[in-house]
């Protein structure tokens, strides 16, 4: 007989996951490990999970798709070109203040050997409304063609940057800075 599953024991997992990956990486991580950083036993987490694998592939689509909602929220495709630029921008910044965890963890996945193929196509899509604005704003001559590689560094890096130089408390920046470099980022890229 198949044992029931609960959203609360699964969402310790996930959350055991992500604490355990920030803190010591993904070399070491094992079943038992989550399982006793999420306080269950460590057979239950098979119940859930076949393997750590299968585990940090679906941390990281879950948290993909929180974020792309998260940038996109109150984005509307009648927005001028412009104005739907400062809104994902400042999402995206927001997003990256307040979910410092877990953008960590995509980043430390996204460029580790244990993301599965499947799980990259799958992060792509939910990033696409997010990739379809710039196409778009390309296509319409509001911004400047370039590969989408170009548009993620200009667009990502360096707000980034000062997010996580803000989360870190390295940087002191008021709400004045902040609008600077977001204009400063459209002017880099508009047409």
């Amino acid at each position: 007989m198949a044992r029931h599953k609960s959203a609360k024991k699964q969402d310790a997992i996930m959350q055991a996951t992500l604490h355990l990956v920030i803190e010591e990486g993904f070399h070491g991580l094992s079943m038992s490990k989550i399982a006793k950083k999420a306080g269950i036993a460590t057979a239950t987490i098979y119940v859930y999970f076949k393997n750590t694998g299968e585990i940090i592939n679906l941390l990281y689509l879950n948290l993909k798709e929180l974020i792309s909602a998260d940038i996109m929220k109150g984005y509307k495709d009648t927005m001028t070109t412009e104005k739907g630029f400062k809104v994902i921008w400042r999402n995206y910044f927001d997003s990256i203040r307040k979910y410092a965890r877990e953008f960590q963890y995509l980043e430390q996945f996204a460029n580790s050997p244990y993301i599965t193929q499947v799980s990259k196509e799958e992060g792509r899509k939910q990033f696409k409304p997010f990739l379809d604005f710039f196409d778009q704003a390309m296509a319409h001559g509001d911004i400047k063609k370039m590969s989408q590689g170009l548009v993620l560094a200009l667009f990502i890096a360096p707000m980034s940057s000062l997010a996580k130089n803000i989360n870190s408390g390295q940087s002191q920046i008021d709400e004045t800075a902040i609008e600077l470099a977001m204009h400063s980022t459209w002017l880099a890229m508009k047409k």
